[in-house]
C-alpha cells in the first residue's frame, strides 16, 4: 500500500469517527446547560457553520482563535511542545473547464445577436466553474502557540467614549420604526399588544417590543444594563416571534461582547429539551444567520462611527502584512487572484446542511487573516 493510499484511509477512519462524534454532540444538546455552553462556543466562532463550531466544541471547548500550522506561522507564531491538533473541515474550489450552450453577443454593445428567422444565436463556450472537495484540516487555537501578538479589533473598547458609540451602535441595529426610552415598572407584567423582555428573558422588565411598530427602553438604566436591554431589543426584532431564537440571539451576542446574559438559562431554554436533531439544527442555523447579519451590522456602523469621530478602535499591535481579498457569493467565500480558491471553513457543510452564509467582519475572533471576508451587494 503506497503512502498516499494509507494517509486516504486514515482520513476517511478519522473522517467517520469525528462524524460519529457529532451526531452524539448533536444529540445531547437537548440539555439545557449543554446547549448554553454551545452558544458559548457559537459566541466565539459564528462565522463558521453549525457542523464546524460542534468540532471545535467537542475537540476543544475553551478554543478562542483557532488556524492551522501554516497560519500560524505566516502570523510569526509557533506552537508550544507537545500541542496537539483538531480537526476543523475546510472546502477547496479548483478549476473545472466545462462546455456550455450560449448565446453569441456583439462584442461592442453586448446585445444578443440573432439570426433570419429572429431567433439567438447559440454557440458552444468554455467556460471554468468551481469543482468543490471537502477535507479535514488540522488546526490549533491561539492558546497552544506562542510568538507575536495577534491583531485584534476590541469592540466596544476600553474608553467612555467608546461605549458611548457602541450603545448608539446597538440602537442603530434594532429592527423598528420607532425607538424610544421612557419609564418602565421592572417588575412589570403583561401590557397591551406589547411584548415585555422579561416575559422572554425573566429578569427586570427593561424594554417593550411592539411588532412593526415601535420599541421601547427602560430609561435612568445604568451603562451594563442600557447595553444589555439594547442587545434583547435587538433579539426581539430580529428573531420573528421565536422565543429560543430571540433568547439564543440575546446570549451569543452578550457573549460576543464581553457582557454576563442576565437571566436564569434553565427556565429560558426549557423549551430545547424536546427538540430532535433535524430541529435542532434548523434552530441553530437560523440562530447563527441572524447573529451573524446583526453583527455585521453593529460592528460596521461601530468603525464607521469611531472612524467618523477619529477614534483608534483597534488595539495597538504590529500592523498586519497586506492580505488577499475574500469576495462573497451566495454559494461561496473565495480568494481573489489565486489559481485556485480557498474557501472559508464555513462553508464545508453545504453539502450536507441547508443555511445561508453570512458574510465576516473584523472580531476578535476571526479564524486567521486570509479568511477575513468583506461584503457583497449580493448577501441577503
Amino acid at each position: 500500500m503506497s503512502a498516499f493510499t494509507a494517509n486516504k484511509e486514515r482520513d476517511r477512519r478519522l473522517e467517520k469517527e469525528i462524524h460519529e462524534r457529532l451526531e452524539a454532540e448533536f444529540n445531547e444538546l437537548d440539555h439545557v446547560d449543554r446547549y448554553v455552553r454551545f452558544l458559548g462556543a457559537m459566541s466565539r466562532f459564528s462565522r463558521y457553520s453549525c457542523g464546524n463550531i460542534m468540532r471545535i466544541f467537542m475537540q476543544k471547548p475553551d478554543a478562542t482563535m483557532i488556524g492551522s500550522h501554516g497560519e500560524w506561522k505566516g502570523k510569526n507564531r509557533k506552537l508550544k511542545d507537545k500541542e496537539t491538533s483538531f480537526y476543523v473541515y475546510i472546502a477547496v474550489a479548483k478549476p473545472k473547464r466545462i462546455t456550455i450552450n450560449a448565446e453569441v453577443t456583439d462584442p461592442e454593445t453586448g446585445a444578443i445577436v440573432y439570426d433570419h428567422k429572429g431567433d439567438s444565436i447559440i454557440e458552444k463556450q468554455t467556460v471554468f466553474v468551481d469543482d468543490m472537495s471537502y477535507f479535514l484540516e488540522q488546526v490549533y487555537d491561539i492558546s497552544q502557540t506562542e510568538g507575536e501578538p495577534v491583531l485584534a479589533t476590541e469592540i466596544p473598547g476600553k474608553t467612555e467614549e467608546h461605549k458611548k458609540i457602541f450603545a448608539k451602535a446597538l440602537e442603530s441595529t434594532i429592527e423598528s420604526p420607532t425607538i424610544t426610552w421612557e419609564t418602565i415598572e421592572p417588575e412589570c407584567g403583561a401590557t397591551g399588544q406589547g411584548l415585555l423582555s422579561n416575559m422572554i428573558f425573566g429578569g427586570d422588565a427593561d424594554c417593550i417590543y411592539y411588532p412593526g411598530e415601535k420599541v421601547t427602553l427602560r430609561e435612568g438604566m445604568e451603562e451594563k444594563e442600557k447595553v444589555l436591554a439594547l442587545l434583547k431589543a435587538i433579539a426581539l426584532t430580529s428573531a420573528s416571534g421565536d422565543n429560543i431564537v430571540a433568547a439564543s440571539v440575546y446570549h451569543v451576542l452578550a457573549m460576543s461582547y464581553d457582557q454576563q446574559p442576565d437571566y436564569e438559562t434553565e427556565a429560558v431554554f426549557a423549551e430545547v429539551k424536546g427538540y430532535g436533531k433535524e430541529e435542532m439544527l434548523a434552530k441553530l442555523n437560523k440562530i447563527r444567520w441572524v447573529v451573524n447579519t446583526v453583527k455585521t451590522k453593529i460592528e460596521k456602523t461601530y468603525t464607521d462611527a469611531c472612524s467618523f469621530s477619529l477614534i483608534e478602535y483597534e488595539e495597538t499591535v504590529p500592523e498586519p502584512k497586506p492580505l488577499p481579498t475574500i469576495v462573497f457569493t451566495e454559494s461561496s467565500y473565495a480568494i481573489t487572484g489565486s489559481e485556485h480558491k480557498l474557501y472559508n471553513a464555513e462553508l464545508q457543510e453545504k453539502a450536507h446542511e441547508n443555511e445561508d452564509a453570512p458574510v465576516t467582519v473584523l472580531s476578535r475572533h476571526t479564524l486567521s487573516d486570509h479568511k477575513i471576508c468583506t461584503m457583497s451587494d449580493q448577501q441577503n
